[in-house]
């Protein structure tokens, strides 16, 4: 219209969560931390748009990411005389929730769900995959559901490039001997699941072995 104004794409990415929620009535964003054991304990930990922070995409992943890889282990690793403070299991898990917030129906019924659990992590978007779970996995097909917060991803160092998203996360996920199964289900609303599980640690001496389930479920 050439109209000056804020896009919802900006809106969701650096508003509070007031305006957030008057545009997308259920926008909803949660992070869990789950104990091995539920009976007693819901969570160890948890993020949600409880008025204490902004709401919006940015500062939850900011504060999500910390969370995610608060436990993991760094090898010690050095590049020139700089220690490289990252592994392929760090880049897959910023992948990950990246991927979830860029693909995310934010006029979904579902929520946005990250979890950690003690065996392993679940990312979860409201609305149904755009291409088929293999191809997604394997890579080159891309049809994202919203291109300006991928763009705006994309200009802080953030997410690949359409298409490379979820090869990504297998790569670094299942090189370190890890379980990945990504789906879709229309039950009880349209979502994405994509579940990021621990496996045994693969000595250094075996070859790499890729554990990769891709499923669609409609019914």
């Amino acid at each position: 219209t050439g109209e000056a104004g804020l896009t919802l794409a900006g809106l969701l990415m650096f508003g509070r969560g007031p305006s957030i929620s008057e545009a997308t009535p259920l926008y909803f964003l949660d992070y869990q931390e789950l104990p091995a054991d539920t009976s007693q304990t819901r969570w160890l930990d948890r993020v949600v748009p409880d008025g204490s922070w902004s709401g919006n995409l940015y500062d939850f992943y900011r504060r999500v990411i910390r969370k995610l890889t608060a436990d993991l282990k760094v090898p010690f690793v050095l590049k020139g005389d700089t220690r490289i403070d990252d592994t392929p299991v760090h880049q897959a898990l910023r992948e990950a929730l990246v991927n979830t917030l860029i693909h995310a129906d934010y006029s979904g019924r579902a929520s946005v769900l990250v979890q950690k659990q003690p065996s392993g992590f679940v990312f979860r978007n409201p609305g149904l995959m755009r291409v088929p779970a293999e191809a997604a996995l394997n890579g080159g097909e891309s049809d994202c559901r919203n291109r300006t917060l991928h763009q705006m991803f994309l200009l802080i160092n953030l997410g690949e490039r359409a298409g490379s998203g979820v090869p990504k996360i297998r790569a670094g996920w299942a090189a370190a001997g890890h379980e990945l199964k990504l789906s879709d289900s229309f039950e009880p609303f349209e979502q994405t699941r994509l579940e990021m599980l621990w496996g045994q640690a693969r000595p250094a001496e075996e070859p790499m072995k890729t554990s990769v389930e891709a499923s669609v479920e409609t019914s």
